[in-house]
């Protein structure tokens, strides 16, 4: 749909196996990429980058079979996104993290499986992130993932007509719909402009089309989230005024 003109390093993009604009990895000193999963908010790049320090000092103690501080290993391993959840869980159960620590660890494990939640085709995650909401876990300050968690949890919330829930997910839940709203009223004008641009090309049109079709959708969904939100706290308001 769209061209970036001039662009370069292509053969980069090739060296990494990358697919295209914009991409992200943290190389070492030889330029091996460590990691090529860094999500692109500023709390998971800083501490991608920090990761990056520990891990490159102790891989070579671990491939060498050396000593090597196992808890540091892990907390870089996590930092760089190189554990799936269950990887994670196990580490930290041998570990036997306490306290804070195991808190943080939960924190950074819930945000790997709030992604692969996201990520399941024609899944409903809110009530299994409503589940996790009851059991105490909680993402950790500033996790990428809060507005997706918030959405979810705040959809379960009005359902099950949980005030703690609804409060806790309502202002990041509020913010997405009116992002999302934004976003595709601000596509539209371009989609449209693209129907008459490619009016006779068989093989683009339907995608513009149905572009259009999941702009106007999202504008709808947002409008009726927000309406259903602004119900719950009217209803909320009604029950503190009757105590």
């Amino acid at each position: 749909m769209t061209k970036i003109e001039e662009r370069k390093d292509d053969e980069l993009l090739k060296t990494y196996g990358f697919r295209g604009f914009p991409s992200m990895a943290i190389l070492d000193a030889s330029g091996e990429a460590i990691t090529k999963s860094v999500k692109r908010d500023l709390p998971s790049m800083k501490t991608a980058v920090n990761a990056a320090g520990v891990y490159v000092k102790l891989k070579a103690k671990v491939d060498s079979g050396e000593q090597y501080d196992k808890k540091a290993w892990f907390l870089a391993q996590m930092g760089l996104g190189m554990l799936s959840p269950d990887e994670a869980k196990g580490c930290a159960a041998e570990l036997g993290l306490k306290g804070k620590e195991a808190k943080e660890v939960d924190g950074a494990i819930l945000a790997l499986e709030v992604t692969g939640l996201m990520r399941q085709r024609g899944s409903n995650p809110s009530e299994k992130i409503y589940k996790w909401f009851k059991a105490g876990r909680r993402l950790n300050e500033g996790a990428a993932e809060r507005s997706s968690f918030d959405s979810a949890l705040n959809e379960a919330a009005i359902k099950n007509d949980d005030t703690e829930a609804f409060k806790y997910s309502v202002v990041g839940a509020k913010k997405a719909m009116v992002e999302t709203a934004a976003r595709s009223k601000a596509n539209l004008p371009r989609y449209e402009r693209d129907l008459e641009r490619f009016k006779d090309n068989a093989r683009i049109l339907p995608q513009v089309e149905n572009a259009i079709k999941r702009a106007k959708q999202n504008i709808e969904k947002s409008a009726k989230n927000l309406a259903d939100v602004e119900a719950f706290e009217k209803k909320i308001a009604a029950k503190g005024a009757g105590n």
